[in-house]
This record gives structure tokens, C-alpha cells and sequence, in this order.
């Protein structure tokens, strides 16, 4: 609260906000700010829909990751009353996972099909996190920028191409149980696993795979 009444003076005050935010978090809250990101923005109808969106998603690469993405993530975290949500590499949400009730409770923030959870759009958040830094982040309540978001958890990971491209997010959304080192390692683990099947794919279409980087560095951020 305090960090967001700073937020809301602006100015010098800005200043204030260090050690009251985690570095990550405070860095996207900045960047946020110098984009013109608006803290109180509300719910618009801007995004793709329909047909376009349908379009889209079947000919995205994730559309042939989602059997594997939900056996592994989806179906477990749907009977914990969670939400899954798969997103592209540009932060553009593909589709959204889990009990109709929290599908449309999460869609209430702006956490629906089409919309653009990029951190230029809408600022700190898990999603636009992982697109801009690709690595595995968690984002909690009031660390979103946007206070229509405060009440959700987020916990992304990435997903690349055999290339080391990103090519989507997937998040485990929730209440405050989300914020826990189990949850961001069982969404990485299914992001990992979605990455060796992309691997797999593209050694039966016979495309050279690229070595794995030789010093195991693990892309998550604090």
C-alpha cells in the first residue's frame, strides 16, 4: 500500500519506492511508468476475438503442445481451483484454463483469450515479465501495477524453440498459495517439458537442434 501510494504521487517520490519492492518488480514498475502505463487503467474490449483469435491459436506453435501442457498443468491445477493460462511469445494470451468460475473471475482483470498481458500494455505482471526477460518469475497481488490485478498470484515460465527463441508462457494463476516455490517449479517443469517436445519434433522433421548451453543456467528470477 505504501509503495503504491508512491507509485501514485509520481515525481521525487518515485524514489521512495526502492527497498520497499523486490529489484525485479521495482524495475518494471519504473519501466512501467517512463511506457505511460496507467495504474488505474480499467477493462477494455481491445484484443483479438472470435474467428481471429481461433485463427491464430491453431496455427500458433503451442497449439501443438497443449495435450502435453494439459496433462501435465492443466488438469492438476483445475482440480486445485486454479487457472492456467498459455500465452505467445509477444505476452498474448492463447487461452485460459480451469473452472468456469475462475475463468470468468480472472477475465474480470483482464486475464482473458486475445488479451495482451505484455508488460507495455498493462505493466508488471508474470506474464510480461517472462516476455521480457525470459526467464520464470512470480508476480504477487499488489506487485501488479495495474490495481485491477492485486488480487491474483501469478507464477510464468517460458517456453523456447529448439533455437533458444521464446516462443510462449505458461502461468499458473491464483489466490496467495500460487506465491510458493512449489508452484513456480511445477510450471516450469511443464515448460520444460513442453521444450523437449518441441526438441523431439523438430528431430522427426529432421532440423538440426542446437547444443543446450554447456553451463546449465537456470532462467529464474527472484
Amino acid at each position: 500500500a505504501q509503495a503504491h501510494g508512491f507509485l501514485s504521487a509520481g515525481g521525487e517520490q518515485l524514489t521512495q519506492l526502492a527497498g520497499l519492492l523486490r529489484p525485479l518488480v521495482l524495475e518494471s514498475w519504473l519501466r512501467s511508468v517512463r511506457g505511460g502505463v496507467d495504474p488505474t487503467d480499467v477493462l477494455d474490449g481491445r484484443g483479438l476475438r472470435g474467428a481471429d483469435l481461433e485463427r491464430y491459436r491453431d496455427a500458433h506453435p503451442i497449439a501443438a503442445l497443449m495435450p502435453l501442457i494439459d496433462k501435465l498443468l492443466v488438469q492438476d491445477a483445475a482440480r486445485a481451483g486454479l487457472i492456467v493460462t498459455v500465452a505467445d511469445q509477444f505476452g498474448r494470451v492463447l487461452s485460459v484454463h480451469g473452472h468456469p468460475e475462475q475463468v470468468a473471475a480472472v477475465a474480470e482483470i483482464g486475464v482473458r483469450e486475445g488479451d495482451d498481458l505484455s508488460e507495455r500494455r498493462v505493466g508488471t505482471n508474470a506474464v510480461g515479465l517472462v516476455v521480457r526477460t525470459g526467464r520464470a518469475t512470480w508476480i504477487h497481488g499488489p506487485e501488479h501495477f495495474l490495481h485491477r490485478m492485486h488480487q491474483i498470484t501469478g507464477a510464468a515460465a517460458p517456453v523456447h524453440e529448439p533455437d533458444g527463441r521464446l516462443v510462449g508462457v505458461l502461468m499458473i494463476a491464483g489466490g496467495m498459495r500460487v506465491a510458493k516455490p512449489e508452484i513456480l517449479a511445477l510450471v516450469k517443469a511443464a515448460a520444460t517439458a513442453a521444450e523437449m517436445d518441441l526438441v523431439l519434433r523438430a528431430m522427426r522433421a529432421g532440423r538440426s537442434v542446437p547444443a543446450p548451453p554447456p553451463d546449465g543456467t537456470d532462467r529464474t528470477e527472484a
